[in-house]
Formats: structure tokens, sequence, C-alpha cells
């Protein structure tokens, strides 16, 4: 029982650890704007590929736009759950997609 208490410790202080590290969105005063080229979605370069239509990511004190792509999914099963902008009191924050069940 001792044992499994010890255990547990870790796995609670371990995923507490780690959900810490992870850094949120970043507010910006204004929301960037995507640049005004068209993009023209290409033929999958293979069977499973996923479209990645907007993300962008924080670097250098700004936000960063990424160009749409596509993408292999990291396991089977697999999908997209595309990013979104969030309105907040002082500004816009950036929640990057990801992949998910």
């Amino acid at each position: 029982m001792k044992k499994m208490l010890q255990y547990l410790q870790v796995v609670i202080t371990t995923a507490f650890v780690l959900t810490a590290c992870v850094p949120s969105a970043v507010v910006v005063r204004e929301r960037p704007i995507a640049p005004g080229y068209v993009v023209t979605r290409p033929a999958p370069p293979y069977p499973d590929a996923v479209w990645i239509n907007e993300d962008w990511i924080y670097r250098g004190g700004r936000y960063e736009y990424v160009r749409p792509h596509w993408e292999r999914p990291p396991h089977p099963g697999h999908v997209w759950h595309g990013g979104y902008w969030e309105n907040h009191p002082h500004g816009y924050a950036w929640h990057r997609g990801h992949w998910g069940r």
C-alpha cells in the first residue's frame, strides 16, 4: 500500500510539473492579419494526409503566420482540431491546433 501511495504521489507530481511547463496562449492587443495571398489546396501527397488550414506561432514577441500545409497524423485514428483566436479583455490569443482522437 505504501509503495502504491508513493507511486501515485510521483504520478501526480509529474503531471502537475508537466502542465505547469506548458505555456498558455499569449494575449496581444491587436489580432495579426494573415498574408493576403490566395492558397490553393494541392492534391494530398499521400493517402492519409490531413490539411492544416491556418496556424500561428508566438515567436520573438509576436505571432508568426504558418502557411496551410499537409501533415501526416502522428497515430492512426487521430484527427486535427484546428486552432482558433479567442477574444480576451485586453486583446486576442491564438490557441494552436492539435492532434487528438
